[in-house]
């Protein structure tokens, strides 16, 4: 009699600034388990947040050794003292290590498809020399950096040949009529596909307070993980200064739980004496909190627009700029399908964010839009796992293989 196993999947997530790919990577890990209900998960990630989350049933975690990026393509240790080449080597045998004892029937690798400096090259290699039938599948944000840069990285690097030749498929989390990553980076057009944006899952009920026309304006303010936009949260603190008690603003600044405490001191010291102005360390379920506000402001990131395109009445950009125009390029696209008001290099000043709100204000544009993306990559992506689950359940290997179990009840899953 044959023996039948549980779906496995393990989930790589570098992480080396902010919180966008390990937030990513959780939200995709949770909706497989929702849809595969005997699905375990390993996610491994150097993200120093992993070892500060709660984790659901059926996902565990391997905390890889923190790196910090310096600059593109440049890291360095972030906790330990020692080279950076050793800290790399430690974490690649690791992943090595935990894949091939984990033995997942699923690979997936986020946004960089030869890992951290190539890390994951060695496991990429050892799984399919000893575990052929597992798939390996990249999973990338709409947009990654400008089309050439991107290429030029992959060519160089090898990542383009790495792609063609051990990954079985893609997912973009996006939508080709906003960006089409297939043109931009060169992807193999018929190992892709478009699943649309990973939209939060389905919020809390939490009414919509009502305000008169004398009452302040609300606006949330987030910059990610915190690792940096200090300088738009001065300009906001100097605007609300400059209008004093008469102004029309009340601010809610989330400064994300990598802020530097350097700097989060000075803003603290510095909005001692501004009213209308509160701050946030970090706060749970914040797409939750977007709908009672008149307006968010935030820096572009991917993870934060899909919250903003499901939650928000109002959305304003400052995208980062350097190393990667990945945020410029994002809100740019939206921008133009009118989801959102884009806040110029050189309007990032306190006037120049006055007038970014004061028109979004009055003019919009206003959220949910007819003109919205697709927002259902949860879904999507829960009904192709639910496919290849399917597909394997009759897979033979000549007995090294175990069967998967049926996925059950899976008529109560979208």
């Amino acid at each position: 009699m044959e023996r039948r196993t549980p779906f496995r999947a393990a989930m790589y997530s570098h992480d080396t600034f902010g919180l966008g790919h390990f937030t990513r990577t959780l939200r995709l890990a949770r909706a497989l388990t929702e849809a595969i209900p005997e699905a375990g998960i390993l996610i491994l990630t150097g993200s120093p947040f992993a070892c500060r989350t709660r984790l659901p049933a059926r996902i565990e975690c391997v905390k890889l050794p923190s790196v910090t990026k310096l600059d593109t393509e440049v890291y360095t240790s972030l906790q330990l003292p020692v080279s950076f080449r050793r800290v790399r080597q430690m974490r690649a045998r690791l992943v090595r290590e935990a894949v091939r004892l984990f033995r997942p029937h699923v690979l997936f690798v986020d946004n960089v498809p030869l890992g951290m400096k190539g890390e994951m090259l060695p496991t990429l290699e050892d799984v399919r020399a000893r575990r052929p039938w597992t798939r390996i599948h990249l999973n990338l944000r709409d947009v990654l950096d400008e089309p050439g840069v991107i290429r030029g990285d992959w060519q160089a690097n090898g990542a383009a040949r790495v792609i063609q030749s051990l990954y079985d498929e893609v997912h973009v989390f996006g939508d080709p009529a906003v960006h089409d990553a297939v043109a931009a980076y060169g992807l193999p057009p018929e190992r892709t596909r478009h699943l649309g944006y990973l939209a939060p899952p389905v919020a809390l009920r939490r009414e919509v307070p009502r305000r008169d026309a004398a009452t302040p304006r609300s606006v949330l303010v987030t910059i990610g993980g915190g690792g940096d936009g200090s300088e738009h949260l001065a300009n906001i603190l100097e605007l609300q200064r400059r209008l004093g008690a008469r102004s029309p603003f009340r601010f809610e600044l989330v400064l994300g739980p990598f802020h530097d405490p350097a700097a989060r001191a000075r803003l603290e010291r510095d909005h001692a004496a501004i009213t209308g102005v509160r701050l946030h360390d970090y706060v749970d379920r914040l797409p939750d909190w977007m709908p009672e506000h008149d307006a968010v402001i935030s820096m572009g990131g991917y993870n934060t627009m899909c919250e903003v395109m499901a939650r928000a009445r109002r959305s304003i950009a400052i995208p980062r700029l350097h190393p990667r125009r990945e945020q410029a390029i994002r809100v740019e696209a939206l921008a133009e399908r009118g989801l959102v008001r884009v806040v110029g290099e050189h309007e990032r000043t306190p006037a120049g964010l006055e007038a970014a709100l004061r028109t979004s204000l009055e003019h919009g544009p206003l959220l949910p839009a007819e003109s919205l993306p697709p927002l259902d990559g949860l879904a999507r992506f829960q009904r192709r796992m639910r496919e290849i689950a399917q597909e394997m359940i009759s897979f033979r290997t000549g007995g090294r293989e175990p069967v998967l179990v049926p996925v059950r009840n899976a008529e109560r899953h979208p």
